[in-house]
Formats: C-alpha cells, structure tokens, sequence
C-alpha cells in the first residue's frame, strides 16, 4: 500500500495481503466444497491486486459398503494475474528491493513450486473402517514459465513443464503400520531440449510398540 514519504530507496518491506474462502453445500446427496486463497502482490485503490492464488474443488462420499472417499481437483498459480491471460511474471516472488524474493535461506516460502507456475492436480483418497489407505495423486503443468533463466527459483533455473503420478498404500497389521509409495515424473527441459523420466519409492513402517 502506498504512503507518503516512502519510495523503493526506504521501502521497509514486502506488503502482501490475502483470503482464504471455503463454500460447502450438498450436490446429489454428496458433500462438495469450493475453496480458495488469494494474495495481493500489490496494491490499487486501497485493496490488494495483482494476485496469485490456488482454486479447487472437492467432494466425498462411500464406495460401495467398505470404502470412504475424498476427491479434489485443483489449480495452483503462483504468476501475477494468475487468472488473467496476461499474466505477470518474476513479479510475485522476485522482489526488486529484497532480493531472495517469497523465500527463506533459499527455500520458498509460499507454494511448493516456487515462482511463475502453474499446477493442475487431481487426487482421490480411499479409505476403510480398518485404516486401510489407497492414495493417487496425478498433477500436470510448468514451472518457471517467465523468460530468462533465474537461479533463485528454488526447483526449476529454466522453464519445465512436468508431470507425474504418485500411488501410495497405508495398512495396519500385527506389527505396527506400514505405507508403501511409488511414483513417476516426466520432465520437459525447454532450455537444454531434454527429457527425463524418473521414478520413486518408499517404505516406511512405524512399529506399535
């Protein structure tokens, strides 16, 4: 917000303002949910603008008579005028007066991927009375879509459009619980021209002892 006396020679700092907004109604007899979080960059007429923000939807319900579920679909973008087909890019995490940006010793602050994104995923939770537990989780989109390379984003120096897919399951037993994940990515590396594809896994128990 603009006040008298101060210009970017004295700035004290890096105002940002944001909401969350959450609306939950019944559709078909099923739980749905709309939520989402925006933040000023900037300010005009007295309010924030400039914003970058995160949309999604959500839903839950049963599968048959042993399975509960929860479905969500979201939109992550991270770009001034994230909503706007002119989006502003190295505006929301780039600072012109603190240099390391939205970040802290390097690592971001805000959304998990950093600068100039946008991330669209989709995921579906299962779930039984025994705490057996399916998760799938699929997302697709860009990273550091603005311009030239920036070595301050924290995950991606050039622009990358990624996608990947995860699976994990979680049961309990005699012994404590154990989860089980894997997942695969994609990556499109439109500096260097080169794709690479990699995979993960994990297991992990956790005794009840």
């Amino acid at each position: 917000m603009a006040i008298e006396g101060i210009d970017q020679s004295n700035e004290p700092g890096n105002q940002l303002a944001g909401i969350d907004i959450r609306w939950a109604t019944t559709l078909f007899k099923h739980p749905f949910a709309i939520y989402g979080q925006f933040i000023g960059e900037d300010e005009a007429g007295g309010f924030p603008s400039r914003y970058l923000g995160q949309l999604g939807l959500e839903t839950s319900g049963m599968l048959g008579s042993r399975w509960s579920y929860r479905w969500f679909g979201e939109l992550a973008g991270t770009s001034c005028d994230f909503f706007k087909s002119t989006e502003i890019f190295n505006c929301a995490y780039n600072h012109s007066i603190y240099q390391t940006g939205y970040r802290y010793r390097g690592r971001v602050v805000g959304h998990a991927y950093d600068n100039d994104a946008r991330m669209v995923s989709t995921g579906l939770i299962l779930l039984d009375d025994q705490d057996t537990q399916w998760h799938v989780l699929l997302r697709y989109g860009a990273l550091n879509r603005g311009g030239p390379p920036d070595l301050r984003n924290s995950l991606a120096p050039t622009r990358q459009d990624i996608a990947s897919l995860d699976l994990t399951h979680a049961r309990v037993f005699t012994y404590g619980r154990i989860e089980i994940g894997l997942g695969l990515e994609r990556t499109d590396d439109e500096s260097s021209g080169k794709t690479s594809d990699d995979g993960r896994a994990f297991l992990q128990w956790r005794s009840s002892h």
